[in-house]
């Protein structure tokens, strides 16, 4: 098997498009955003439960996290610490 980087892609791709199908079905997007409708910006982040990792909010308030399929609960904290679930 070719050991550069090339061959690797050439290998893999197939395994890595069905990981990235699977997961763009299976995971949360969406947007937060404040009473009013605004878009909250950097600094807000978004937590799933049970998930270490927490995904940082774009500037337009978008967010997606790829997850195995399942129930979850999701929430945000806002750039105050201030958290919703």
């Amino acid at each position: 098997m070719d050991g550069s980087l090339q061959g690797q892609w050439k290998a893999n791709l197939e395994s890595f498009l069905v990981y990235l199908e699977q997961g763009l079905v299976s995971g949360a997007k969406g947007l937060v955003l404040d009473k009013a409708g605004t878009a909250f910006g950097k600094g807000a982040t978004v937590e799933v439960e049970g998930v270490d990792k927490t995904v940082e909010v774009t500037d337009r308030g978008e967010y997606w996290r790829l997850l195995a399929p399942g129930k979850y609960r999701v929430g945000y904290c806002d750039f105050f610490s201030t958290c919703v679930t």
